[in-house]
């Protein structure tokens, strides 16, 4: 990853590359290449800033963890399930190491900073298929809606952008 001072774009590629080969448009705060057979992902920064000054507002607001697992919980029947014998107070935890991790990720896509909690979700472990990180996703997007007086349609999308490249690359680990 590089930051391209006359803009503030932040490069880095994305995991696995691309199987299509070709670019596009991308989604908002994303612009994308392809390089060396790798989608090239560039994040605008300040989108990144905005996500990371909504997380701090959030984590500061009371209820925001318990509101996140309350959205997931009923976002699909299959995820109740996988919770069942779960300490939410050591998840809480688990989840705001996890949120920090991603975000990072966003910044400098380094396969060590996900590869332990990859591993952990994956089929031989809590077994989290991948068909079901849209609803983490869209969990924690309503959380976020609730909790962050500032948030807008455009944060919204800053946070589905600012974590898709960590979510990828936790599918692709599966």
């Amino acid at each position: 990853m590089k930051e391209g001072k006359e803009r503030g774009w932040l490069f880095f590629p994305s995991f696995p590359p691309n199987p299509r080969g070709g670019g596009g448009g991308g989604t908002q705060g994303w612009q994308e290449s392809v390089t060396l057979g790798y989608l090239v992902r560039f994040m605008c920064a300040d989108h990144l800033k905005r996500v990371e000054e909504s997380y701090a507002r959030c984590i500061e607001s009371p209820g925001f963890l318990d509101t996140f697992y309350q959205h997931l919980l009923e976002s699909s029947p299959a995820i109740p399930p996988m919770f069942s014998q779960t300490d939410f107070e050591r998840q809480h935890k688990l989840l705001q190491h996890s949120l920090g991790v991603l975000l990072i990720y966003a910044k400098r896509q380094n396969p060590a900073l996900l590869e332990r909690i990859a591993e952990r979700h994956n089929r031989d472990n809590v077994n989290v298929e991948p068909d079901l990180y849209p609803f983490f996703l869209e969990s924690l997007v309503k959380a976020v809606e609730e909790h962050d007086p500032e948030f807008d349609s455009e944060a919204g999308e800053a946070w589905r952008t600012a974590l898709t490249p960590g979510i990828e690359f936790m599918k692709a680990r599966y």
